[in-house]
């Protein structure tokens, strides 16, 4: 059973491998913010595929795939964009800090982010386990979707691009 769901997760880390390699490419053509915005309008699209589509009838391939692809697609085209935009921002002597910083905020995040769908889940024994999951996605497509509109308004334009 666990071998079966983690091959089911497959996807995204096979589609995110893939297209960091047409990402990196993507990046020296038309700059990191470009991509970075690309990825993060797709990180929406990818949360919000389950929303509409999944639901107590099992059918991986319709409601689970396109959102598990997706949002490789979406991270890989995302984080590192951001990350080697923040890099080329700073001055050499600083990646370590910069590059540490980064993580670190990104990490932060994930854990608050984990701490937070657990407590919205509740118990072990709640009464709808579908409407947990149902709030949880709902919150995490909401916190994806602000980090898109910060991506699309806030991050800086490429000095190339200035």
């Amino acid at each position: 059973m666990l071998f079966r769901s983690g091959g089911a997760l497959t996807a995204g880390p096979i589609c995110a491998f893939t297209f960091t390699i047409v990402g990196g490419r993507l990046v020296d053509r038309y700059g990191s913010r470009r991509v970075a915005v690309c990825g993060s309008l797709v990180t929406p699209v990818a949360l919000g595929w389950p929303l509409l589509f999944l639901s107590e009838r099992p059918d991986y391939w319709w409601s689970a795939a396109p959102a598990v692809g997706l949002f490789g697609v979406a991270w890989a085209s995302t984080m590192p964009s951001l990350q080697s935009g923040i890099l080329r921002e700073v001055p050499a002597a600083v990646y370590g800090e910069a590059n540490a910083a980064f993580n670190t905020v990104r990490n932060v995040a994930g854990a608050v982010g984990i701490a937070a769908a657990l407590a919205i889940v509740g118990p072990r024994d709640r009464p709808d386990p579908m409407a947990a999951y149902d709030r949880v996605w709902l919150c995490s497509f909401v916190a994806v979707t602000l980090g898109m509109l910060t991506v699309v308004l806030l991050y800086p334009s490429d000095r190339r691009d200035r």
